[in-house]
């Protein structure tokens, strides 16, 4: 997302935000949730953000924002 579009992205998600915490232990299909979740999001055309707070897991299937 390039940075002339963030201010616009998050005065948006001001508007109207819901969210979502993934936790759980390895393996047990946290990648795999939050990959499903963002095609679902983009088929709707609904603008979205997924953050990853794992410095340790840098080999994501679905794009991170931060």
């Amino acid at each position: 997302m390039e940075e002339s579009n963030i201010k616009e992205f998050i005065d948006d998600l001001n508007k109207q935000t819901s969210g979502v915490i993934m936790l759980g232990a390895p393996g047990t299909g946290k990648t795999t949730f939050c990959n499903a979740l963002q095609q679902f999001f983009e088929q709707l055309d609904r603008k979205h953000a997924i953050v990853n707070l794992d410095p340790a897991n840098d080999n994501m299937e679905y794009k991170v924002f931060c």
